[in-house]
């Protein structure tokens, strides 16, 4: 299922252009789209970097967010 993020004002495009202004945060983000991955998984691939990305993402409500139980 698609999400769509509706901007109202110019002001929050910002933070929207930002979520996307490295590759790192663009791979991260298109690993997302495709299926879950856990910050371990994204930390692992990417590191600490992938870590923040992910972090932002969940800041700014891109990505939505599960939480697992380890056993």
């Amino acid at each position: 299922m698609a999400h769509i993020k509706v901007i109202n004002e110019p002001t929050e495009l910002v933070p929207l252009l930002r979520a996307l202004d490295t590759p790192v945060k663009r791979n991260v983000f298109e690993d997302l789209i495709h299926e879950w991955h856990t910050m371990g998984d994204i930390e692992k691939k990417y590191g600490e970097d992938g870590k923040d990305a992910l972090m932002y993402f969940e800041k700014m409500k891109l990505v939505e967010v599960n939480w697992i139980i380890n056993e």
